[in-house]
């Protein structure tokens, strides 16, 4: 289910019927330890009086702004699977983007955005690349 784009509409399936092959809450408090330590990793190195201020490249603050969703308490758990769920889905969306590694060619698509919504992002980032690239030829 982690590979499915929109994973809501089976996890509630599986979790109304009570499918087994759920995560324990031994497994949920591994898997938010895990968060919580990655959390503080980022913490130590990014969020210090030294660097507070200073501007974060993409590729650190995604994953900064996620944990600090989900992952602020030391002694905390996920409360329910789909909190795991929907942490797990934004991690692997984040992971993907930065394996791109140009936030200039990423264009996120909520599932709930309408058509109209969809096509003025799109053109958006297609005006956005053509100034960038005019810019450059200038130059």
């Amino acid at each position: 289910m982690e590979y499915m784009p929109n994973y809501e509409p089976m996890l509630n399936l599986l979790l109304d019927n009570n499918v087994s092959g759920q995560p324990t809450s031994e497994e949920l408090k591994e898997a938010y330890k895990k968060c919580h330590d990655t959390y503080i990793w980022y913490k130590i190195r990014w969020i210090d009086e030294e660097n507070i201020n200073k501007k974060r490249p993409f590729y650190v603050d995604m994953p900064i702004k996620n944990l600090e969703k989900y992952c602020t308490e030391p002694d905390g758990t996920f409360q329910d699977v789909r909190t795991f769920m929907s942490w797990t889905n934004e991690q692997k969306k984040m992971d993907a983007i930065i394996r791109i590694g140009d936030t200039a060619k990423v264009i996120y698509i909520d599932a709930n955005i309408s058509s109209q919504d969809k096509e003025k992002l799109i053109s958006n980032k297609l005006i956005q690349k053509l100034r960038s690239k005019d810019a450059a030829e200038r130059r």
